[in-house]
């Protein structure tokens, strides 16, 4: 683990060598997609797997099931926010997820190790369940439970239920095999700043500062629905962690699948564009926050 402000600046930079990259035409659209099929498909699965070497003991079982349902509350107090401020399925859709994959993942591994990216990963099954029913009922009216299900069927969450098994079994695996998946693992986290930093690279600041709701879905993706999260500080029996590891994903931008749905369905793409990017790049900011609120919180006494 590292110090938080340390590794936000950290990240900061990657982020901004992306932006350069960006600009200079080195990562292109082409480069984007095929960065973003590396994360998805062979880093992050073997980053999820390699964390497997945790123990899963009672203290974890309390941890995760704690970060389920603080999870499912989280996104039911989004869901309800989205649906009494908004009516299109764009800025429901960037208010109710966020980036729990590419940032919110690679900032719990920086910040709290294996432990953190383990708890990140099982949120990221809930988020899946979210995605692909409440995500995917904004955009089309049709019903498809089995499309549905095909898709939450993906290498992330089938690397975490090999790592739930491992842990559960005790099972380790070979040094050569865990090496081999903690290198490629590790690729995730500047893989990723590289990719944010590129697409904002593509975003002009001009266009994007016109449109009203990107503001309202900012200000709730980043500190509304974060502080409800903290909340949860109130009950001593909630492990700590869980609490963080639900506060910091959510306290990240607007996901990318609000882009990649108002794509496929094209449903005002412009705007969950902008809404993903100018979250993206407010959360710099915020980012440095959010690592230091959960500790004066700590001081005030509300853990």
């Amino acid at each position: 683990m590292y110090n938080t402000d340390i590794m936000v600046i950290v990240l900061f930079i990657i982020m901004l060598i992306g932006v350069l990259l960006g600009k200079m035409k080195v990562i292109n659209s082409e480069s984007r997609s095929t960065i973003s099929f590396l994360i998805i498909n062979v880093s992050m699965p073997m980053l999820i797997v390699s964390s497997s070497n945790l123990e899963f003991n009672e203290q974890t079982k309390n941890e995760s099931m704690w970060l389920i349902i603080m999870s499912v509350a989280a996104f039911f107090f989004s869901i309800l926010l989205a649906q009494l401020i908004f009516k299109k399925a764009v800025p429901r859709c960037a208010t109710v997820f966020s980036n729990a994959g590419y940032m919110g993942l690679p900032v719990l591994n920086s910040i709290l190790g294996p432990k953190g990216l383990f708890l990140g990963a099982i949120f990221q099954m809930v988020f899946h369940l979210f995605t692909w029913t409440y995500g995917i009922s904004l955009f089309t009216k049709s019903n498809k439970f089995k499309d549905s299900l095909k898709k939450m069927i993906n290498p992330s969450l089938i690397a975490v239920a090999i790592a739930i098994v491992l842990m559960f079994t005790g099972w380790k695996m070979p040094d050569t095999i865990q090496t081999v998946l903690k290198m490629m693992g590790e690729l995730t986290t500047p893989l990723s700043m590289l990719l944010i930093g590129a697409t904002l690279a593509q975003v002009s600041l001009k266009e994007v500062i016109k449109l009203k709701q990107i503001y309202v879905v900012t200000a709730l993706r980043l500190l509304i629905i974060p502080a409800f999260v903290l909340l949860f500080l109130l009950f001593p029996s909630i492990p700590k962690i869980s609490v963080y590891v639900v506060f910091v994903i959510n306290a990240m931008p607007s996901a990318a699948i609000t882009g990649i749905l108002a794509m496929k369905y094209n449903n005002d793409e412009k705007l969950a564009s902008s809404i993903v990017a100018f979250s993206t790049l407010i959360s710099i900011i915020t980012l440095f926050l959010i690592t230091n609120v959960f500790d004066i919180a700590t001081v005030l006494g509300l853990v």
